[in-house]
């Protein structure tokens, strides 16, 4: 047998290992409700027609040759307005389009972490940060996030976990997993413990408009005028087009500490050529368009969260932390037997009920455990029916 790399093997990746489960039971014939996938486009939703009319504009002028490694020139500007209108001076050079969220993370990872190094990552966290930081032989060290104070990160444990190794500390606002949606007050914290240390900060901000609150989630770089701040952004959440694959890098650099990492980050760029030319163009027109449907987005997301805290706000076997951004729910599961571990009853649920969900431990083996994710984008009545079956689920097991 001819071995495959070590550390390929070991990757895991929850959101979608468990659609495996749910693929067995659908070649059997079995209608699955899927609450697994943060993916608009599953439930019925689609991509502002700016965008689309974009990409019909560019497809129509014939422009489908490879595009720039940094990005289209029109849509780099675009970003940059956009980022101005955001509050922070991002210039176009420093800007990179890139293939979603996912590759900006690998860039930023491969140009920043070696063997022996550490990031610091919100407790839970979107799997790709740990996957991303192991497969380089550095560790992932998760700060504490308070469930109890709407998952708040704690200032004591990030102090305390801060090392010599410790090369940037990462936020994701709001979070996904748990929809918590942090205020300037708690980003300047997290900037401070960074400049005391003299770490840059990576923020990512692809749910940044997506919140509860009437106004959007603020910008890490605006706030932090004495910290490298890496951003991340792009098409997939806010803009409807997860599939486009389209996202962006940005580089706040006020003290120019960071020119050998934005060199490592472009090198990367140039080798694997460019994004999609069409998807870009698709995205510049959707950054100068109206948010109209984003308003009705977000009132349906909102319907949709709030069915889901009054079933369980209904239900002692959970604790549920109210999600204030994202389209995610993260409830702990307080009644744990007869199940070994969230795993397992995410697995039961499913087998039981046929309802999918994310097991929280695949976000993080700590903070995560004995939770699971559930999106808030399926339609009303499929969220009403799939919180009739946990309920029933629960009723069954609960002498066991």
């Amino acid at each position: 047998m001819i071995r495959a790399n070590r550390k390929a093997i070991q990757i895991e990746y929850a959101i979608r290992d468990v659609v495996v489960a749910a693929q067995e039971l659908e070649r059997r014939g079995e209608k699955v409700l899927k609450l697994n996938i943060g993916d608009p486009c599953q439930y019925g939703f689609q991509p502002p027609k700016e965008a689309t009319d974009g990409v019909v504009e560019a497809l129509r002028r014939g422009l489908n040759g490879y595009a720039p490694s940094q990005g289209i020139p029109e849509v780099l500007e675009a970003v940059e307005r956009y980022e101005r209108w955001r509050g922070s001076e991002v210039p176009k050079e420093n800007l990179l389009i890139t293939a979603g969220v996912t590759e900006a993370i690998q860039f930023t990872y491969f140009s920043l972490l070696g063997e022996g190094d550490e990031i610091l990552l919100p407790d839970p966290t979107y799997p790709p940060y740990i996957t991303y930081a192991k497969m380089l032989g550095a560790k992932p060290v998760l700060y504490r996030c308070r469930e109890e104070e709407g998952w708040s990160p704690s200032e004591e444990d990030i102090r305390r976990k801060i090392t010599p190794r410790t090369r940037a500390i990462a936020l994701i606002n709001p979070n996904n997993p748990t929809g918590a949606l942090y205020d300037e007050r708690t980003v300047k914290l997290i900037g401070d413990i960074a400049a005391e240390h003299s770490l840059p900060v990576i923020s990512d901000e692809i749910y940044c408009e997506i919140t509860f609150t009437g106004v959007p989630a603020p910008s890490t770089a605006a706030l932090l005028k004495d910290v490298p701040v890496i951003v991340y952004n792009g098409m997939s959440k806010i803009f409807l087009a997860p599939g486009w694959r389209i996202g962006y890098l940005g580089l706040s650099d006020p003290e120019g500490v960071m020119v050998e990492i934005w060199d490592g980050i472009m090198r990367q760029a140039r080798a694997r050529l460019s994004p999609s030319s069409i998807a870009q163009w698709g995205f510049m027109r959707a950054l100068e368009g109206d948010r109209g449907y984003l308003r009705d987005f977000l009132r349906k997301l909102k319907a949709r969260r709030d069915i889901y805290v009054k079933h369980f706000s209904e239900m002692e076997e959970f604790d549920l932390s109210v999600p204030e951004g994202a389209f995610y729910i993260f409830p702990k599961i307080g009644r744990r037997s007869p199940w070994k571990d969230d795993r397992e009853f995410v697995l039961s649920l499913l087998r039981e009920e046929k309802v999918l969900t994310v097991h929280g431990s695949g976000f993080s083996p700590e903070g995560g455990a004995w939770h699971f994710r559930a999106v808030t984008l399926p339609p009303e009545d499929v969220i009403e029916e799939s919180m009739i079956r946990l309920e029933r689920f629960m009723r069954r097991h609960e002498n066991e």
